[in-house]
């Protein structure tokens, strides 16, 4: 956000101290930016790319403005007004990544204060940065012209003429203050805005936390069988169906992570269709079993994984993330992040369901060894590359197909993956006990 151009420092009329502006004024002008960078972000649909050409085109209008009515000349003006709005566009893509980078409703409450405390950083740093840049511009100009016109050489004056014994000191010290208060404002701005953002979607977390009402016994037998799931509206539904207990945000069963219940086994079936979706994950991966279905099942699960007791569905998510080292490596494609951006992503796209979660354990193995099926250069115009791996992996002993998105933002980040089977069904996995003999589906028992 830009703070300097909104105080419009030029040297020939402000005085020295930079506070004679006022707190209420100074606030206005914090207040102020905020709202520029809240409706460059609106109007350009939230895409990176066209929010900061807004924002510089903004910056370097101000830049070109305040240069005129310091007396420069149309060429200086024009000049480092440019320069101004490139490095506007550019060092606005530090607190751009930070707060919009980051699916805050995965954060939960323990996440909340490094969010916070994250994008305070990045705006800070990033005022910083866009002062100091531009303030080298303006002298090297300058120093390259021989025209005495720089800012910090217009202070040094200033302060000669009013007697400083070190005007030369004094103008350093200003700057140093200007430069304070402006990474204050971008600190501030960013706390303000994260903390709005983290504190809507954690009340949203807190609402899809809560026990749901159980509308399944009070639907006929036959509109149960008629159910597509995949389109209904209560989440509880699906959960019904998968043999769940609890709500999507919230899985937990009754065995902990991995450990088989001999008294249980695994049932692997198939749900609705993908393909009459016409679209998400779940479709593309559908349509693209032909690229994928020669091969060799890149992992072998026993469809009991991500199960426990006393953790939530994010708290387990995390943890698998953490075991694998937040990181796998693809030949040829480079280093793919597992971090909040993917436990949001998981999250946010309902129903997540224990197939989701179980076919999640192969995801590693999916984006190392799978292959591509899907490159998109600008996601939903949203100024980021996205790309969909996919590969076989066999899950209690029955095939099914696995794919996992991931996202470069600019670094690759793991977003969120899906599982289907040889038909393009939804993949479904449930226990049931071990003397049951009725289900006709091949399941895996240990």
């Amino acid at each position: 956000m830009n703070i300097t151009a909104r105080h419009g420092r030029d040297a020939a009329n402000v005085p020295p101290n930079i506070f004679a502006c006022g707190v209420g004024a100074y606030a206005y002008d914090l207040g102020m930016s905020v709202a520029d960078f809240l409706y460059a972000a609106a109007v350009t649909g939230m895409s990176e790319p066209l929010t900061l050409a807004v924002m510089g085109t903004r910056a370097a209008a101000d830049s070109v403005a305040a240069s005129r009515r310091m007396g420069r000349s149309d060429e200086r003006s024009i000049i480092t007004g440019t320069l101004a709005g490139l490095v506007e566009a550019g060092t606005e893509h530090i607190g751009f990544d930070a707060l919009f980078g980051t699916n805050v409703r995965s954060l939960g409450k323990a996440g909340f204060r490094s969010y916070l405390l994250r994008n305070a950083g990045a705006e800070g740093s990033e005022e910083g940065l866009s002062d100091a840049v531009n303030w080298a511009i303006d002298d090297l100009y300058d120093l390259v012209t021989g025209t005495g016109e720089s800012e910090f050489r217009r202070m040094v004056s200033e302060y000669e003429h009013q007697g400083s014994a070190h005007p030369t000191l004094a103008a350093i010290g200003q700057r140093a203050k200007e430069l304070g208060l402006d990474m204050l404002g971008g600190s501030l701005s960013g706390l303000v805005l994260s903390g709005a953002s983290a504190a809507l979607n954690l009340g949203l977390d807190t609402q899809t936390d809560s026990t749901p009402v159980d509308v399944w016994e009070f639907l006929e037998p036959e509109k149960k069988r008629e159910l597509d799931v995949e389109a209904a509206l209560f989440p509880e539904l699906q959960e019904k169906l998968d043999g769940a207990v609890k709500t999507q945000a919230d899985t937990k069963t009754a065995a902990p992570d991995g450990t088989a219940d001999d008294a249980q086994k695994v049932v692997v079936f198939s749900g609705s269709s993908a393909l009459t979706s016409n679209k998400g994950l779940a479709y593309t991966l559908a349509t693209n079993i032909g690229k994928i279905k020669n091969m060799l099942a890149v992992a072998e699960l026993t469809g009991r994984e991500m199960k426990s007791e006393s953790s939530s569905a994010s708290e387990q998510i995390r943890s698998f993330f953490s075991r694998i080292g937040n990181a796998v490596f693809r030949e040829g494609f480079g280093k793919v992040l597992f971090n909040e951006y993917g436990v949001g992503g998981i999250l946010t796209h309902r129903p997540l369901n224990r197939a989701k979660m179980v076919s999640l354990t192969a995801v590693p193995q999916v984006i190392q060894n799978g292959r591509l099926i899907q490159e998109t250069d600008n996601w939903k115009d949203r100024g980021y590359k996205s790309f969909v791996f996919a590969a076989p992996v066999e899950i209690a002993g029955k095939r099914v197909y696995v794919a996992a998105v991931v996202d470069r933002r600019p670094d690759n980040k793991f977003y969120l993956n899906e599982v289907v089977d040889s038909d393009g069904n939804y993949v479904r996995i449930k226990e049931v006990p071990a003397d049951d003999t009725k289900s006709g589906i091949t399941v895996q028992t240990d």
